[in-house]
């Protein structure tokens, strides 16, 4: 995959990413960052907090808060921008009332890769649908729904 918040450009792997389809149903938790201690003996640890696990639960991966994935709204960040500005929609073709909101919503936020090319067709899977989209004069144009 290649999450387009993270530069749209670099594949990673779907463990690496935020990706809800996963091969396996391993959980996922926010946790407060405590502590970060230096063992000399045996190396780095972490101290979390607020987990929702049981005694002895394994952690098999660790990422960074992100404000617009992970909605915590009293949690502080310093790895990805905390407001992430919605660009307004125009439709170019007929809307489908029911999926109106859901396309808005998403394409709103920039699915684009980082490089962010002009006037270059996109086309999003929404609720099964193929959305076609540009961006033109910062705003969002919904071209076809297939």
């Amino acid at each position: 995959m290649r999450p387009p918040r993270l530069g749209g450009n670099k594949r990673v792997g779907v463990f690496a990413s935020r990706s809800p389809f996963r091969p396996n149903s391993i959980g996922l938790s926010a946790v407060n960052l405590l502590a970060i201690e230096d063992h000399h003996e045996f190396g780095i640890s972490l101290k979390a907090g607020g987990l929702d696990l049981i005694d002895g639960t394994p952690v098999f991966d660790i990422k960074p808060y992100l404000p617009h994935s992970d909605a915590i709204t009293e949690a502080t960040t310093g790895y990805s921008p905390s407001v992430i500005e919605r660009l307004p929609i125009h439709w170019k073709c007929k809307k489908i009332v029911p999926l109106t909101d859901i396309i808005e919503q998403t394409l709103s936020l920039d699915p684009r890769p980082a490089y962010k090319e002009d006037e270059k067709q996109y086309g999003t899977m929404i609720a099964g649908r193929n959305i076609i989209w540009k961006v033109l004069n910062e705003r969002i144009e919904v071209i076809e729904i297939q």
